[in-house]
């Protein structure tokens, strides 16, 4: 929506730093993407096509980066060395490392240390993980939140910190808070404890699809529960 848009363009002119985006299968680089029919502020880069980069000057370091123009992208590190003279070299990707034959910009262990990178962020996969090759770190945090019971477990965003002869990294800190803060985890529920709720058929329908609804009067109606990130369970 447009108080949507406007809500992140002054949170991203706010936020006082660099900020580099690198659109995925998605949020692609189509031609009516607000990624190119919008208008962004100075301090964001949106990288829209082919690897490209940006210099930061003051910081000595260069920013590499790309778009998906599509759902798909064929191998982007392949062949790529990063150039230039700046101290750090740092890229920022959509892609997918933990598949050779990923539709989705696959990314092997091999393209990662020939890059010349110091550092590699990615995004697409939703676990978080990371793995070193050569010189290279290469990290993708996960999603922040999780949004289903497929994403379970604390979630949130990796913070880096480049240093001269070192790099330090902080996995998964954590990002949601307040009342719209939700952490999905796995409850396991004997069948003799089961709680009887008057609730709709079409809820548990929904909520848990797997169960098969017996049709009697005397059986109870299985409700669902939400786990707020301070892990106490809310009964709906």
């Amino acid at each position: 929506s447009r108080d949507t848009m406007d809500i992140l363009k002054k949170a991203l002119a706010r936020c006082g730093v660099p900020v580099f985006v690198a659109p995925g299968n998605h949020d692609f680089c189509a031609p009516n993407s607000p990624w190119l029919a919008e208008s962004w502020p100075e301090n964001v880069h949106i990288f829209t096509g082919a690897l490209e980069s940006v210099v930061l000057e003051d910081l000595s370091c260069r920013v590499w980066g790309a778009g998906f123009r599509s759902m798909d992208c064929p191998s982007l590190l392949e062949d790529f060395h990063a150039e230039g003279e700046e101290q750090y070299k740092i890229a920022v990707l959509h892609g997918d490392p933990t598949q050779r034959e990923s539709p989705y910009n696959p990314i092997t262990a091999g393209q990662v240390k020939a890059s010349g990178l110091q550092y590699l962020a990615l995004g697409h996969i939703h676990k978080a993980g990371a793995f070193r090759a050569g010189n290279t770190l290469c990290v993708w945090p996960g999603c922040p939140m999780g949004r289903g019971w497929d994403e379970t477990g604390d979630k949130g965003v990796c913070i880096v910190t480049l240093e001269e002869r070192s790099m330090k990294r902080r996995m998964n800190a954590p990002i949601a808070s307040g009342a719209n803060a939700r952490r999905v985890g796995q409850l396991g529920i004997s069948i003799n404890a089961i709680v009887e709720i008057n609730a709709p058929p079409s809820m548990y329908g929904m909520r848990l699809p797997n169960l098969v609804q017996v049709p009697s009067e005397n059986m109870p109606t299985i409700g669902w529960m939400t786990m707020p990130a301070n892990g106490a369970a809310s009964q709906k």
